[in-house]
């Protein structure tokens, strides 16, 4: 019975100290200042990407942006920055589809729901032609 109680009192106290995760709400594309639907960009073009997102705790959040191009995560373009943007210009390795902007975002609660992108995951899919 004792066992019992010490396991029920400490789910409790785990459950009363682990926050929910953070979550993104959106991520938007800027081109020049101003969010844009486009998903086809020219080689030379430089995009803003801005994640969007609320903590339930309202801890400090930090963000990370991946690049996935040619069925490859080839390069990490901000790792764990408290920057929720981040500014890209495509190139010629950039070409064709199947280009992937991949962010995450974490709290600083040390519990992660993902070893690589924290809390939240989110993808922006875009097509570079030149």
């Amino acid at each position: 019975m004792n066992y019992l109680i010490m396991l029920f009192w400490s789910f409790v106290a785990v459950s009363a100290i682990a926050a929910e995760p953070c979550a993104i709400t959106s991520v938007e594309v800027l081109l020049d200042g101003t969010v844009t639907t486009r998903q086809i960009f020219h080689v030379g073009e430089t995009v803003t990407i801005k994640i969007n997102a609320e903590d339930p705790a309202n801890l400090p959040m930090t963000y990370v942006y991946r690049r996935f191009r040619r069925n490859i995560l080839d390069v990490t373009l901000q790792n764990w920055d408290a920057n929720f943007e981040l500014a890209y210009t495509f190139t010629a390795g950039d070409l064709g589809r199947g280009f992937l902007i991949i962010v995450g975002v974490k709290n600083n609660d040390g519990i992660d729901m993902d070893p690589l992108y924290g809390d939240a995951i989110q993808m922006v899919e875009l097509s570079v032609i030149e």
